[in-house]
């Protein structure tokens, strides 16, 4: 049963669920952004949400139940290295953006570390530190066991098929947004559409081989529809290049890449990957 949460992040996603949950339950946020910590304890005060508090000295911070990772996954190695002085015991629920996070959180905390994996279809843009905008509302998806009974998440038999169809979605809509500097609807468009249609038929392959998509078509289709739903959202890759700040897409596309060995992709990621 789940009591206590740890929120490890201070961005928008986390600053989102922190509020949301701690209306039931008792939520930490650890970080290191001072200025979104600072936010989220004057919102705590000012609004009476005695569960909720933040604080950028992780020691403090009481050992949970549960802890939710919701850091840039850019930051997982000074994160993860951070967290392991802390010697917790808890299970760590992964909700971040592309794949393959697990072996490194296994390297550092070791293979008795036990490790969830999650989705969020949730829309969040960042104000400013404390401050977000819910832009979407969405679920949580996590893999199917017995300590998520009673905590606000929809559990899958099969969350490894979530996680590549968010990263199929991400690995083309995310960077072709960033690079012409247009939201999701407008990514559709023009030139910038365009490329979104060549971006599919380049990382197909990766998902076809996963079976996740029974044709080039349909992995399109459904870019088209979590675009058009999402229309107005400024994507997180847009916003990081917006505020000059390194993006994922070296976490999204690389694991692609990888495997693809794209020249398209390789520009695509030194393009962003700044």
């Amino acid at each position: 049963m789940i009591d206590r949460l740890v929120i490890v992040g201070s961005g928008a996603l986390a600053t989102f669920y922190a509020l949301k949950w701690s209306e039931n339950f008792d939520v930490s946020v650890i970080g290191s952004w001072e200025e979104s910590i600072n936010a989220i304890n004057s919102i705590a005060r000012k609004k009476k949400i005695h569960k909720l508090t933040a604080s950028s000295d992780w020691k403090k911070v009481k050992e949970p139940d549960l802890v939710i990772w919701l850091t840039k996954t850019y930051k997982n190695q000074d994160a993860l290295n951070r967290y392991f002085q802390l010697n917790w015991k808890s299970p760590i629920l992964i909700l971040q953006n592309g794949i393959g996070q697990e072996t490194l959180f296994y390297n550092i905390l070791g293979l008795k570390q036990k490790i969830f994996r999650g989705v969020t279809t949730q829309g969040v843009k960042l104000i400013g530190p404390g401050n977000v905008l819910n832009t979407g509302d969405g679920e949580v998806f996590v893999e199917e066991n017995e300590l998520f009974n009673g905590f606000p998440v929809v559990q899958k038999g099969d969350i490894q098929r979530m996680v590549y169809l968010k990263l199929a979605i991400n690995a083309v809509l995310n960077p072709i947004s960033a690079l012409y500097g247009v939201t999701n609807k407008n990514a559709l468009k023009g030139e910038a559409g365009e490329n979104l249609r060549k971006l599919v038929q380049i990382c197909y392959p990766y998902f076809m081989r996963r079976q996740i998509f029974p044709s080039e078509e349909e992995y399109l289709h459904q870019v088209k529809l979590v675009a058009k739903k999402t229309g107005n959202n400024t994507n997180s890759m847009l916003v990081d290049k917006q505020l000059k700040r390194k993006t994922e897409v070296l976490e999204i596309l690389g694991p692609i890449n990888k495997e693809l060995n794209s020249s398209e992709l390789s520009k695509i990621i030194h393009l962003l990957n700044c």
